[in-house]
């Protein structure tokens, strides 16, 4: 269970990790891979759910299909939100 909350974190802070953690590990590996930067967020996705698998391993937490389910809905998170309050009338637009 903590490895899912873990990788819902990681999922939903993906956007911030995409300038503090994606950026620089993209530049440091340029000179054996390119990344654009249309894949920059896909990247930091990547990197995120790393970081998530290793923390839920350490913490003996969370098996794999939990671990990407996390990170998908910490990443989509807010879009869900907003799709099952519009569908329930509780939000407008």
């Amino acid at each position: 269970m903590i490895g899912f909350i873990v990788a819902v974190v990681a999922g939903f802070l993906t956007p911030q990790a995409e300038g503090v953690l994606a950026r620089p590990a993209a530049a440091a590996l340029r000179k054996y891979i390119r990344i654009e930067d249309a894949e920059m967020r896909l990247f930091a996705f990547m990197l995120a759910m790393l970081a998530a698998g290793v923390a839920a391993n350490l913490l003996g937490s969370g098996s794999t299909f939990w671990i990407i389910l996390g990170g998908v809905l910490g990443y989509f998170g807010t879009r869900i939100i907003s799709a099952v309050q519009a569908l329930t009338g509780q939000k407008e637009g």
